[in-house]
């Protein structure tokens, strides 16, 4: 018997066909995460950007902030986790961990480190991290830990940005939702009342004319964490405003955007599977959400600010010791990479909030 493997385009608009209409943030989670044929559950994503992982001394950088964390509240305390959402490959895992064995030993001897990882094929390539780290690292396809069970810090480096959002505009006063219909042809309709209720809760919308995202995956996600934090810290690097900025009128088409081939477009219903979607997240929905579980903000800074005041002089002042001048000149790049106002520190934002 002959089994015709569907593509992702046929299993859209078979889903739509059924439904009759789709929400955005449903289109958002089939391209994005759809088993074997979803933009982030591919063998080999697309490298259609430059992140902070990419970045020599990102990874050394969180690990002394970790430490700091540790030291400050869990030195003499032998359950210590560092979760990490959205772990990919486990580039960054493996990175962080090789710099707390080398350099901080008596931190490694106590902590765990767990990766978060949907996609069973990514999970797959992680394996050999294991034997790396005997008994100090292990990743999971779901976050399901229970309520105060956590004692450590739960971070993570763009991982909400990727998280299927609702899409609405405001037209003549009312709040529309975009949902997607035959053909992918868009169409505005009464929001759902998801979309309502998470407005209501924010307490703000799009101004007249504008496009925007409810971010109602992201307050579900922070809840949780909130909810399983015994004790310890939440730490989310990711570019983003708060509502004020988000929903401003200079933002008439919102901020969701596609990434292909190192360039941008607002084309979502090309390349399915193909090109990334994200959209700059709403750190007041994780402030806020949080705040209602106490766990409080302690800081949101820009990347920049953050490293600068969280031991990154430390490394700047390393640099005039190094002998070899193309591994200065690394050195220096990467630090100018990650902290330069006009790049990646002032783009990323780090929020980092506390329960204790």
């Amino acid at each position: 018997m002959n089994y015709q493997i569907k593509s992702l385009d046929q299993i859209i608009l078979q889903k739509i066909q059924s439904q009759k209409k789709i929400s955005f943030q449903e289109f958002m989670e089939l391209c994005l995460y759809n088993p074997g044929l979803g933009y982030y559950s591919r063998v080999s994503p697309f490298q259609d950007y430059y992140t902070n992982v990419d970045v020599p001394y990102f990874a050394q950088i969180l690990s002394k902030i970790f430490y700091k964390l540790w030291q400050e509240e869990f030195k003499n305390k032998t359950d210590f986790k560092i979760i990490e959402l959205g772990s990919g490959e486990g580039k960054l895992a493996k990175k962080i961990l090789e710099t707390i064995k080398k350099e901080l030993p008596d931190f490694y001897e106590k902590l765990h480190y767990i990766g978060i990882e949907r996609s069973s094929t990514r999970l797959k390539m992680c394996e050999e991290l294991s034997a790396l780290f005997p008994k100090k690292i292990e990743f999971l396809s779901e976050f399901n830990y229970k309520e105060n069970s956590v004692a450590g810090i739960i971070f993570s480096n763009e991982f909400f940005d990727a998280l299927p959002v609702r899409r609405i505009f405001k037209k003549e006063n009312k709040i529309f939702e975009i949902f997607i219909v035959k053909n992918l042809k868009e169409l505005l309709m009464p929001p759902s009342k998801e979309v309502m209720e998470y407005l209501l809760w924010l307490g703000s919308e799009p101004k007249e004319g504008c496009f925007g995202e409810a971010h109602i995956e992201s307050r579900a996600w922070i809840r949780k964490l909130c909810k399983s934090l015994k004790e310890g810290a939440l730490l989310t690097i990711d570019y983003g405003f708060e509502t004020e900025e988000l929903y401003s009128d200079f933002r008439k088409e919102g901020t969701l955007l596609c990434h292909f081939n190192h360039q941008t477009n607002r084309d979502f219903y090309c390349n399915l599977g193909k090109q990334d979607i994200t959209s700059h997240i709403n750190f007041s929905t994780l402030m806020k959400e949080a705040d209602n579980w106490n766990v409080k903000t302690i800081a949101f800074k820009t990347q920049s600010q953050f490293f600068i005041e969280n031991g990154l002089e430390k490394f700047i002042e390393e640099i005039p010791m190094i002998q070899e001048p193309k591994d200065r000149l690394r050195m220096t790049s990467s630090l100018k990479t990650l902290i330069h106002p006009e790049g990646m520190g002032g783009t990323f934002k780090v929020l980092l909030q506390k329960k204790f």
